[in-house]
């Protein structure tokens, strides 16, 4: 959803996702602490 806000046109999907799934677990990490 926010990969195509982030860069505009989706290039590489996969980078996205990876991008995303790293954000979600630095704020997981953030709530549990």
């Amino acid at each position: 959803m926010k990969e195509c806000f982030w860069n505009g046109t989706s290039l590489k999907g996969e980078a996205n996702d990876f991008n995303i799934v790293s954000w979600l677990i630095e704020e997981a990490t953030r709530k549990t602490k």
